[in-house]
C-alpha cells in the first residue's frame, strides 16, 4: 500500500550536495536482524493506526519475504536519520507494497527515485506492476502515478487502510520501465547519491583479464600510448572489452606520468599488472607511453553488458578502442550507459569507496 506522508518533526531540507543514502535490505537483514531491519520495522509499525494489523504483516509477510528473496526493502537516510521506506514484492505480477516519505522531504523527488529504483530491480522478474493506495492520495497525486504509466484505477478487492476507500493501480511492466528510464538521467544528476551518483567523465576500454586485476587490486597502473593530462582527478568507467563487453566498475585518475617505455616499466612495474613481454608487445616502438594511476576503484556487483542497454530503452554505445569522453557529441550515448551502470548496482548508495594510498 502506498500511503500519505506522516506528520513528523520538522527537519531542515538537505541541499542537493548533501548525501542521501538508500540502504537495500535483503535476506541477510532478515536473518541477522540488522539495525536496518529494526529501523524499517519502526518506520512501518508507526502506520498501525491507519493500517490495522501492519505489525503482523511485517512479521509474517515482510520478514519472511526478505529472507526468501521474494521481497526487497529500502530505507533512505539523511545524516543517519531515516526519512523514507519502501517495500517491493518480486514476481511476474510485482507489487510496490509500501512507500512512506517523511513530510519534511516531500519536495526532493524521493518518490520518483524510489519508483525508479524499484522498477529497475524488477527488470528480470515482472510482466505487470501493481499497488494499492487510498482514494484521497490518488486524487492528490494522480499526475505522479500517471507519469509512471499507471493511467487508471479501480476499486481494490481488499481494504488495507481504515476509513479511506482503497484503489488498485496496475500497468504492464514495459510501460512502467520506459517511463522510469525517461526520468533516470535527471534523477541521477539531481541527487548526490554517494559514489554511485558521481558521473564518470570518460570510459576506458580495458581487456577483461586486466580489468579484473584492477578491480581486485592486483593492478593499479594502466598504460596508454596516448592519454590527455586534462583527465587528472576525473572519474572513469571501466569497460571490459570483448568477450565480456560490459561496464564492470569505476575509478579515479589519481595521477599521470609520461616517459619512455623503459622508464615507465622501471618506475611502475609492480602496479602495471602484466609480464614484461606483454608490456613490450603493447608499447612496440613507441618513444613515450603514459602511466595512469587508478585510485578509489569500485567493482560493480552487477556489470552492465552493452547488449542489455537496448532492452533498458537506450541505444547501444560503440566501445572505444582506448578511451572516450562520456559527454561529447560523438560519444554521447555513453552517458546513458554510465548512468544505468551506476544505478543498477544491488548495493548502490550504501557502499563507501575504498581509497587506495598508492601514488605515482
Amino acid at each position: 500500500m502506498l500511503s500519505q506522508r506522516p506528520k513528523a518533526e520538522q527537519t531542515a531540507l538537505p541541499s542537493m550536495n548533501e548525501e542521501i543514502r538508500i540502504a537495500e535490505l535483503g535476506p541477510r537483514d532478515s536473518e541477522a536482524h540488522t539495525d536496518h531491519l529494526r529501523v524499517l520495522k519502526d518506520l512501518i509499525v508507526m502506520n498501525e493506526d491507519k493500517y490495522p494489523g501492519i505489525e503482523c504483516w511485517f512479521a509474517s509477510k515482510l520478514e519472511t519475504g526478505l529472507r526468501s528473496g521474494e521481497r526487497i526493502a529500502y530505507i533512505a537516510y539523511h545524516d543517519n536519520h531515516p526519512i523514507a521506506a519502501a517495500v517491493l514484492k518480486l514476481g511476474d505480477n510485482a507489487k510496490f507494497c509500501h512507500l512512506r516519505i517523511n513530510d519534511s522531504y516531500h519536495n526532493l523527488d524521493l518518490g520518483q527515485l524510489f519508483f525508479v529504483q524499484m522498477t529497475l530491480a524488477l527488470r528480470h522478474h515482472a510482466k505487470t506492476v501493481h499497488f494499492t493506495l487510498p482514494e484521497s492520495l490518488w486524487s492528490q497525486k494522480s499526475n505522479f502515478f500517471q507519469s509512471f504509466g499507471f493511467s487508471a484505477v479501480i476499486k481494490a478487492s481488499k481494504q488495507y487502510r481504515k476509513g479511506d476507500p482503497e484503489l488498485l493501480c496496475s500497468a504492464p511492466f514495459p510501460v512502467v520501465l520506459s517511463a522510469a528510464l525517461r526520468k533516470l538521467p535527471r534523477l541521477m544528476k539531481s541527487f548526490c547519491l554517494g559514489r554511485w551518483g558521481t558521473k564518470s567523465d570518460i570510459v576506458m576500454s580495458i581487456r577483461p583479464q586486466y580489468a579484473k586485476r584492477i578491480l581486485t587490486g592486483a593492478k593499479w597502473i594502466e598504460i596508454r600510448k596516448r592519454f590527455s593530462h586534462k583527465w587528472l582527478g576525473h572519474d572513469i568507467s571501466i569497460y571490459a572489452s570483448q568477450p565480456e563487453g560490459a561496464i564492470v566498475g569505476k575509478a579515479t585518475v589519481g595521477s599521470i606520468a609520461t616517459s619512455s617505455p623503459a622508464d615507465i616499466w622501471s618506475r611502475f612495474e609492480p602496479g602495471i599488472g602484466c609480464l614484461k613481454s606483454e608490456f613490450d608487445a603493447y608499447v612496440q616502438s613507441a618513444k613515450e607511453v603514459t602511466a595512469i594511476e587508478l585510485t578509489d576503484v569500485i567493482s560493480y556487483q552487477e556489470p552492465l553488458s552493452l547488449n542489455e542497454v537496448p532492452a533498458l530503452g537506450f541505444r547501444k554505445p560503440v566501445p572505444p578502442q582506448s578511451y572516450c569522453e562520456v559527454n561529447s557529441q560523438k560519444t554521447g550515448l555513453w552517458m546513458n550507459a554510465v548512468y544505468l551502470a551506476d544505478l543498477l548496482q544491488d548495493h548502490f548508495m550504501k557502499v563507501e569507496a575504498t581509497k587506495q594510498s598508492r601514488m605515482l
